[in-house]
């Protein structure tokens, strides 16, 4: 057996190995399928007041449409002086603050400033009794500096929102100057009131700067509260909590108050459930629409279409849990790196002959060593770089098998495309397998080198398709790059014409807005056409198809059977290819989607692929422009 079988053989096997840990994955994103619906408490006021009834008939009329919980905003001083449960009655000669509290608010105002704030607190002696209904407490600051101090969740409105059947999501702010005492003394105070997942207020999460320690260790104790990680969100500190504590933490998906100015009930309900399908959302934030004619029922209708939207998405509705640990074994990193490096060799060996597999077992054993380290030590970005290298490699050994002289005994071109295909998705098994872990589910760390992964199966089809930069010995690898560089050399010495300026900025144009809108998070905005179009797929097909598959799979096929022309069309065909090879690798990349979505997307791809290659050969062979001889025959 050689040295070249022995490699397809360990990369087969090494593969079977990898689909353990994805396997472990997928089971864990099949086990969370529960999503919650939290509307805002002051908008529910709002809608309560506009219609005339009760607060406690609005809560259970959306319980009942599909609300699962009510997000409560801890009191403010201000916000609790605008109530008129307190009245203020500032110093400025003495640069005090007199707070008069009623409502029996005395007890909690008083220990949330003492145990939550730096700001020194004194009580009259006329208010030094207990259970007073009417007290008072001097503050040794002004009120403007003092008005926005959080003095936590009223118990009360806590009672009331259960008393109707829905759940508790608090909302905390970080009060200025925090310590590890202060911050315990507000996750505490939510702990009391049991409730058990909380999303953080204004620009910066507790305990953000020099403090996360206090706040990550309650959120990792066997009693924890759950941290709401707002997608998109701007929270300073909020990645250093997800990175923390991924097995507490709960993706959330909101529309903010500026973007429901131009929004509809449809097009929301259609973001949230693909938030919620296709990102691993579990809190939507819902905001509702309250300025129309007819208020509760437009309400109603946006949470039970919503609710409704979730269920066609096979997602069910209720109290949303953190993803559990997915435990990547240290054997699924290995069998990884075994695929990658036997990959690599491959990839190699077809391209210049003249490099020796014997080297192949060492690469093997040194590749085995250096995951069995990273893993062990917990070395990250190690991890990472051999990750992005199998996601740029497989799927350039994709692009090589194109190449029409890899020897494939009795490969018809079935055989061929079945092997291209399988060869590049190892690219994302081998992703998914180093980072089987729930810290890349909640989107706590992301994939390396997202762009790259779009390049280089690029690249190496430029190199071998374009200009056939392979050669089976040194000198021979010599002469054709010396051959490749006159040829270059002449064509730069030929006039330019115009539609050669043109076609080249259109080419590089369209690679920069590839490029620009690859990533997980994209630098390039959306067209209204294509928005519009997008949601045309989504309902159509559940899962829409990555344009880029739609428009580059059909030459992978083109590819295979375009072997005897004339005419280059072969070898563009086959560089046009290696960007749906790259694509489908790269579609894995995004770690934070589901794996189920991600393969239904690029399935799609190459079905559509498929169809459309049969029907761009037929057209070729009517108009003439390809010979039916010069078409291979599938």
């Amino acid at each position: 057996m050689t040295i070249r079988r022995m490699l397809w053989g360990i990369l087969i096997l090494a593969a079977m190995v990898c689909l353990i840990p994805a396997a472990n994955r997928f089971k864990t994103e099949q086990k969370n399928r529960r999503v919650e619906i939290a509307l805002d408490i002051m908008e529910m006021r709002r809608l309560a007041a506009s219609e005339g009834i009760p607060f406690t008939d609005i809560l259970r009329k959306l319980k009942a449409a599909g609300a699962t919980s009510v997000l409560v905003q801890e009191d403010t001083l201000d916000s609790l002086r605008e109530l008129g449960i307190i009245e203020i009655l500032p110093s400025t000669k003495h640069q005090t603050t007199l707070l008069i509290v009623h409502q029996g608010q005395f007890d909690r105002i008083k220990s949330n400033i003492q145990n939550r704030t730096a700001v020194q607190i004194a009580i009259p002696e006329q208010f030094s009794g207990s259970d007073l209904e009417d007290a008072g407490i001097v503050a040794a600051d002004r009120w403007d500096a003092i008005k926005d101090i959080g003095v936590g969740i009223d118990p009360e409105v806590v009672a009331l929102v259960r008393s109707a059947g829905l759940r508790v999501v608090g909302r905390v702010g970080n009060n200025p100057n925090p310590s590890d005492t202060r911050i315990a003394a507000t996750l505490n105070d939510i702990r009391s009131l049991k409730i058990d997942t909380v999303i953080f207020s204004g620009m910066s999460v507790l305990g953000a700067g020099n403090r996360y320690a206090e706040t990550v260790k309650h959120l990792n104790e066997p009693s924890a509260i759950r941290f709401g990680s707002i997608e998109f969100g701007k929270q300073t500190g909020d990645a250093t909590l997800v990175k923390r504590a991924p097995y507490n933490t709960i993706r959330v998906h909101t529309i903010t108050s500026s973007e429901m100015v131009t929004a509809t009930p449809a097009a929301n309900i259609q973001r949230f459930a693909l938030a919620a399908r296709e990102r691993n959302i579990r809190l939507l934030f819902v905001r509702l629409f309250l300025d129309g004619a007819e208020p509760l029922a437009t309400a109603t209708s946006y949470v039970s279409g919503l609710r409704n939207a979730l269920f066609r998405s096979q997602l069910g509705v209720g109290s949303a849990r953190p993803y559990a640990q997915i435990g990547n074994p240290m054997l699924g990193r290995i069998a990884a790196g075994v695929v990658i490096t036997a990959g690599i060799a491959l990839l190699l060996d077809f391209t210049f002959g003249f490099l020796t597999l014997r080297a192949a077992p060492l690469m093997l054993a040194v590749s085995v060593a250096l995951i069995a380290i990273a893993t062990a030590a917990e070395i990250m970005p190690a991890l990472k770089l051999i990750s992005l290298l199998g996601a740029c490699a497989l799927p350039s050994l994709g692009v090589a098998i194109l190449h029409p002289a890899f020897n494939l005994p009795g490969g018809t071109t079935f055989k061929r495309l079945l092997l291209v295909l399988s060869v590049t998705m190892l690219g994302p098994l081998t992703v998914v397998a180093i980072h089987a872990d729930t810290l890349f589910l909640v989107k706590g760390d992301t994939f390396l080198g997202v762009k790259l992964t779009l390049i280089a199966p690029l690249v190496v089809a430029v190199l071998l398709h374009g200009l056939n930069l392979k050669a089976d010995s040194p000198a021979g690898l010599v002469a054709v790059v010396r051959e490749r560089i006159t040829m270059l050399v002449d064509i730069s010495r030929n006039p330019i014409l115009i539609w050669q300026v043109l076609l080249g900025g259109g080419v590089l144009v369209a690679l920069a807005i590839m490029l620009m809108r690859s990533g997980n998070e994209s630098s390039v905005g959306v067209s209204s056409l294509e928005l519009q179009l997008r949601s045309l797929l989504d309902r159509v097909l559940f899962v829409r198809p990555r344009f880029k598959d739609i428009l580059f799979q059909p030459f992978l096929l083109l590819s295979l059977v375009l072997t005897g022309t004339k005419w280059p069309l072969q070898r563009v065909a086959a560089i046009l290819a290696s960007i749906a090879l790259a694509s489908m690798v790269n579609t894995f990349c995004h770690l934070h989607t589901p794996l189920v979505i991600s393969a239904l997307r690029v399935g799609y791809g190459v079905v559509f692929g498929l169809i459309a290659a049969v029907i761009i050969k037929r057209l070729l062979e009517r108009f003439g422009i390809v010979g039916a001889r010069e078409v291979m025959s599938a």
